[in-house]
């Protein structure tokens, strides 16, 4: 486990610190040393410690290294010999240099980069739009898009709360307003219907930007959007305001709608190949024999809530591979059974059974695959609303084409789909350049409700929400779960669209339908890839698989519906905003040398500053160092000089400008035999 230390420096400047560090303390250690050791001699001295001092004094900075071993050898030769105490003191002042070998190496192995965290309370701002941001017409306010409300499938009929053929009463309005509802979204684009001579808003949809080979999490018109699996936040995501240059990390709570697809292989195959004389493209279906499924179709056994779209897709598959093996005349040809050719077009994409069935062989196998699609969504439009139904989509295609040696083959499959509401904490991090990254998100417990009604499905689209637990759902709703809403069945799942502006409880089941067929002229949508070589990529790769086809469909419900529609309604911060803040620091493992040359170095100090009155003053300390420079010495022990004993500047012209000679026997002076002492040796 590391023990770091942080440093309000850079890794350059630490280091740089470091450096010096290793340069000065062994000179400070050495200085100390040797000013303790000579405020503790006496008059005599070993020729040893004589030698050691003398090294210790005319120390050099470059030699500092080579100081070390010397006085760390003179207490352990003289322990036993003279006090103790000079031998402690001469092992520190000798150990503590040798320790530091090396550290100057060691040391900058500790600095390193740590991550300290701490929490603040700061405004948050709502994250900043972008380009499809201004894509929304703001010709009506909010309040009016939420009080305009139109029900009946072919003649007006009075939907709840209503306070005239088009407005709804403004207090049942604001009961079901909540923060996530229906009313946490309004369309982008809208156009003008009339009922009844009165004119009002309606929606209006122009397919912008696709998004949907991207990969990860984004944010799109402060969206948060998951490219991945599909899914969006219905709440405008917020941030830490300011901050610039800072990490930071905070959690949201708001409103997530995710899309769930089921896709089922049906084991019919459609090969497709080019008449060489004619020049169109035929095709067969053909299925294996051991594909075949039991004509026992079981009964649906999931309602409300509780639905399985896995289930229901595959129970939907076996409808159409019945429907298909009977209408299009499949016979047994050795081990498969195969249909009569049939006129198509070139098969460049995934593309929807329903259009092919426009032109089939059978003329009444649309009406058999829109009772089958009935029986896989588990409604129809004169079910009641009362019922709460969930919205299920069903639909059927041919998938990514394949060449192989029978011609271009598809896959045909049978899908199933809803969406489901939730509320999420979201973990966001915001980088230094203020990116967001979605680093967590899970479901938080909440009361989810739908609006009662007496209606039929085919004649409204009911409200619903959810709140947090205490608080109370609006009057004329039904507690329908405490975890997560599986959106409920209205008018635009079996008409596709709806004649009014209510976004929240239409625009779920037309982005549905708009991604089931493929393709939008009017709006500018195009789900196969034709025009869009990602996409077409994509489809290539991941279309060959049940679980990748599904995945594909719940993009592209998400890319239509960030183009579709806009929040309305800002998520919540929950807790404080934590930042992240890049430091320099170090490991003080690594400076474990330096550690005991302090302590060392402590030691001496207090040694220097214990018994001031049995220790020698600062003058004595002088003349002992001067007594111990090497020129001086060497005069003296040949014959007493006139400035033996004087300061360094009175001796340097006195005695010091007198030559030395280094001979077999010694020094020798010049002078010497001027010298009537040195001649009777």
């Amino acid at each position: 486990m590391a023990l770091n230390i942080m440093f309000n420096l850079s890794t350059g400047q630490l280091a740089a610190l470091i450096g010096l560090i290793s340069t000065l303390l062994p000179i400070i250690i050495g200085v100390t040393g040797a000013i303790v050791i000579l405020r503790n001699i006496r008059d005599e001295m070993t020729a040893l410690e004589w030698t050691t001092l003398s090294k210790l004094t005319q120390n050099s900075l470059l030699s500092s290294y080579g100081a070390g071993g010397q006085p760390a050898l003179t207490g352990i030769n003289l322990w036993g010999i003279g006090p103790y105490k000079r031998n402690i003191i001469y092992l520190l002042v000798g150990i503590c240099p040798v320790v530091l070998y090396g550290a100057s190496a060691i040391a900058p192995l500790g600095i390193q980069t740590c991550t300290v965290i701490y929490n603040a309370a700061v405004e948050m701002d709502v994250v900043e739009p972008d380009l499809l941001s201004r894509a929304v017409n703001d010709t009506f306010s909010l309040d009016e898009l939420s009080q305009i409300r139109i029900c009946g499938a072919y003649n007006w009929k009075p939907c709840p709360g209503m306070k005239d053929r088009v407005h709804v009463d403004e207090t049942y309005a604001a009961e079901f307003n909540k923060t996530y509802s229906n009313n946490a979204m309004r369309y982008r684009l809208l156009k003008t219907s009339s009922n009844d001579n009165v004119s009002y808003p309606s929606y209006d949809f122009m397919m912008g930007v696709a998004t949907s080979t991207q990969t990860g999490y984004n944010i799109i018109d402060r969206m948060i959007v998951d490219h991945d699996n599909g899914g969006l936040l219905m709440n405008q995501a917020i941030q830490p305001r300011g901050k610039v240059g800072k990490k930071s990390s905070w959690t949201i709570e708001g409103m997530w709608l995710q899309p769930y697809v089921s896709c089922q292989s049906t084991n019919i195959t459609q090969i497709a190949w080019q008449n060489q004389t004619t020049v169109n493209w035929i095709a067969k279906m053909v299925i294996n024999n051991t594909d075949l499924r039991p004509p026992d179709i079981h009964p649906l056994g999931d309602q409300g809530q509780m639905i399985d779209l896995s289930s229901r897709s595959i129970r939907y598959s076996q409808l159409i591979q019945s429907i298909v093996t009977k209408r299009m005349n499949m016979t047994a040809n050795g081990n498969f059974f195969e249909s009569p050719a049939y006129r198509v077009l070139e098969p460049k994409s995934v593309n929807s059974v329903q259009k092919f069935a426009d032109l089939s062989l059978s003329s009444n196998l649309t009406n058999l695959f829109s009772n089958a699609d009935i029986r896989c969504a588990g409604y129809g439009g004169s079910d009641s609303v009362a019922m709460n139904i969930v919205g299920v989509k069903c639909w059927t295609l041919f998938g990514s084409p394949k060449v192989t040696a029978r011609g271009i083959e598809q896959i045909m499959y049978s899908c199933a789909s809803a969406v489901k509401a939730s509320l999420k904490d979201i973990e966001l991090q915001s980088n230094e350049q203020k990116q967001i990254s979605v680093m967590n998100m899970q479901t938080i417990p909440a009361q989810w409700y739908i609006e009662k009604a007496n209606l039929n499905i085919s004649d409204m689209k009911p409200w619903w929400g959810g709140v947090k637990s205490g608080e109370n759902i609006p009057n004329n709703s039904i507690l329908v779960s405490e975890n997560s809403l599986w959106l409920p069945a209205g008018s635009s799942f079996i008409w596709s669209g709806g004649d009014d502006a209510q976004a929240g409880s239409t625009a779920i089941g037309v982005a549905l339908s708009i991604i089931t067929d493929f393709e939008d002229i009017i709006s500018g949508y195009r789900g196969d890839g034709i025009g869009n070589l990602a996409l077409l990529q994509q489809w290539k790769d991941e279309g060959s698989t049940e679980e990748g086809m599904s995945r594909i469909f719940q993009r592209q419900w998400t890319d239509v519906m960030v183009n579709m529609v806009s929040p309305t309604k800002q998520a919540k911060v929950t807790g404080p905003t934590q930042f992240v803040i890049e430091k320099t620091c170090y490991d003080i493992r690594f400076a474990i040398q330096y550690y005991i040359a302090i302590v060392g170095l402590l030691i001496l100090l207090c040694v220097c500053m214990a018994n001031t009155k049995r220790t020698n003053s600062l003058s004595r300390m002088k003349q002992i160092v001067r007594q111990m420079d090497l020129g001086r010495a060497i005069l003296n022990t040949q014959y007493p000089k006139e400035a033996s004993t004087a300061d360094s500047s009175t001796w340097i012209k006195t005695d010091g400008r007198k030559l030395i000679s280094m001979g077999k026997e010694g020094f020798i002076l010049d002078s010497v035999s001027a010298n009537p002492i040195f001649n009777s040796l």
